[in-house]
């Protein structure tokens, strides 16, 4: 492990690290604030590896030739450094950052969240929440999903936590979810840019956002499995599992849910038992809305799940499915597009898109028009993916695709139902721009892209 010594953070501030403990406190927090840096300033990552592989002469190099690191902003709004040193439990660090100028930020995050409610279910933090303590925190602030600190280490089982929680002042009371009333969560409506959906509210990974076509239900996927919320008496409800989904411990056990725009399917990968064997691959599965709620899951057949497949999945009013994944017969690069329709209740054998929407890079996530007027996806060819459309032609074929200014936000593509919205992982966004994409679309096609023209103007944008 590195060696104490004197570590400069910022121009002109020098932290003394005296002792092998408080080294591997302070390294133990920077750890777990790199999980937390996103989108936020360019470069921060830099540091953070540093300091994690211990390599604190390389994180001296960083910092001195960019000292705006040390302030970093992580994509909920957290200033990683302080916030590592207090997630880490390291009091004498912290101590260190306020008598060199830097405050101590209790703040909430975009989440609702503070340093308090991080640090509750941590069952070693206990030095830590009493110093918070008696620097002004709030014990019994809330998140935005109306949960306290205490409500956290209750949940995690850190009953330790919790009694030193008790004991500070703070009240037992459940969480208070908030009443959440109109379309979308009752969430201020985007503008062109993306923003965070219903942040500490809607929870996601590995995909993104897909609502039913009368507005009234939310599905998400975890990584795990797959949440849901419902309009009922008027408010939306506290996300809970989907009745067909659970808690798992298997990535992407259940993942990328999509409602169909009839609102009687429910499509969504799954890495669940197919029959009596277990899987070891994603297959895509259905559950049809009944009387009583959604039906048992059901395999689509076959004919799909044969192949590899991966990530958000589609399915246009006609019934035919679309998926990307890797036919070694049948496939233009790493991943392509494939559809597979509906013929008297199965699903034929999947066809590749072809050359206007797929490459030999790696495509994937598409999301399709309820009338296949269009069709969005990314395609991968470095690591960060790019987005691209491609709209149908009058001879029904489709377009050499074209792409649009959409900053990788996550995973999953969808519009929502009423035409309004974007949504992009756990961001969405105003559709109106893409009524200038339909039109470059649509010129750079040339002659062919009259016959979808209105179709396609209707679905982007909604009845404007």
């Amino acid at each position: 492990m590195a060696s104490p010594g004197r570590f400069a953070i910022d121009s002109g501030v020098i932290l003394e690290i005296e002792s092998e403990e408080e080294m591997k406190s302070w390294k133990l927090g920077l750890a777990v604030a790199a999980l937390l840096v996103g989108t936020g300033t360019a470069g921060a990552q830099d540091i953070f590896d540093a300091v994690k592989s211990g390599d604190l002469a390389k994180a001296k190099t960083i910092v001195e030739k960019d000292a705006s690191q040390v302030r970093a902003v992580d994509k909920v709004g957290n200033t990683p450094l302080h916030h590592a040193a207090i997630a880490g439990g390291a009091v004498e660090m912290v101590k260190k950052l306020q008598a060199r100028g830097i405050p101590l930020d209790l703040s909430a995050n975009q989440n609702g969240a503070t340093p308090v409610h991080s640090l509750a279910s941590n069952p070693k933090a206990g030095d830590m929440i009493e110093f918070a303590v008696r620097n002004g925190a709030d014990l019994n602030a809330r998140t935005n999903n109306g949960r306290s600190a205490y409500n956290i280490a209750e949940q995690a089982g850190n009953r330790d936590v919790a009694s030193l929680l008790l004991k500070l002042g703070a009240n037992a009371e459940p969480q208070k979810f908030p009443r959440l009333t109109g379309p979308y969560l009752g969430q201020t409506p985007p503008g062109d840019d993306l923003k965070v959906f219903a942040p500490g509210i809607v929870y996601l990974d590995h995909g993104t956002v897909s609502v039913s076509p009368d507005g009234q239900e939310m599905y998400w996927p975890t990584g795990k499995a797959i949440m849901m919320t419902r309009i009922q008496d008027s408010r939306w409800t506290q996300p809970a599992f989907a009745p067909f989904s659970g808690p798992s411990d298997i990535d992407f056990y259940d993942d990328v849910p999509f409602v169909t725009a009839d609102n009687k399917r429910l499509f969504f990968t799954s890495k669940r038992p197919l029959g009596s064997e277990a899987s070891q691959k994603e297959n895509i599965w259905f559950v049809e809305r009944t009387a009583t709620g959604w039906s048992q899951p059901k395999s689509v057949g076959p004919a799909v799940n044969a192949m590899s497949l991966h990530w958000q999945i589609a399915v246009a009013s006609s019934g035919t499915l679309y998926f990307g994944g890797r036919d070694e017969k049948n496939s233009l690069g790493s991943s392509d597009i494939y559809s597979s329709r509906l013929v008297n209740g199965e699903y034929a054998p999947p066809v590749n898109l072809g050359p206007a929407v797929n490459s030999k890079d790696g495509e994937s996530q598409p999301f399709v028009a309820p009338d296949e007027s269009f069709i969005l996806f990314y395609r991968a060819a470095g690591q960060i993916p790019t987005a691209y459309v491609s709209l149908k032609g009058q001879d029904g074929k489709w377009l050499p695709a074209v792409t649009f200014d959409l900053p990788w936000a996550g995973a999953g593509l969808i519009v929502s139902p009423d035409g309004k919205y974007l949504f992009a992982g756990g961001q969405w966004k105003s559709t109106s721009s893409l009524d200038d994409l339909r039109r470059r679309a649509e010129g750079d096609a040339g002659s062919s892209a009259p016959g979808g023209t209105a179709a396609t103007h209707r679905t982007f944008g909604g009845e404007r």
